[in-house]
């Protein structure tokens, strides 16, 4: 077991040795596997960003002949996933030129 571990560790004592390979054990131990779905809903962070409302904007909208302002809170996972929409709905008509219309 000694002969994986670096030169580093082959001179410290065997005790501190076996702390070391204790802690990886049990810290590996702590892992859980997760399948794919599971991973993406506990952490969306690692795929789209984050899901958490942070960008504000102020918008003027005319309604009722007077200019409003509002604000809107968005995430920025939420922008990333309009833009891998998009940017699968332009590969979609460059190989299929037909396409002309999107509903969603």
């Amino acid at each position: 077991m000694l002969g994986d571990l670096s030169p580093i560790f082959q001179s410290l004592s065997s005790s501190h040795v076996s702390q070391y390979i204790l802690a990886r054990t049990s810290k590996d131990a702590s892992y859980q596997k997760k399948c794919e779905g599971d991973h993406i809903l506990l952490w969306p962070e690692s795929y789209i960003r984050s899901v958490n409302k942070e960008i504000c904007e102020g918008l003027w909208i005319y309604e009722d002949e007077l200019m409003k302002k509002w604000y809107v809170f968005y995430s920025s996972g939420f922008l990333k996933i309009l833009d891998e929409l998009i940017m699968n709905l332009v590969d979609k008509k460059q190989i299929d030129p037909s396409m002309h219309l999107v509903k969603v």
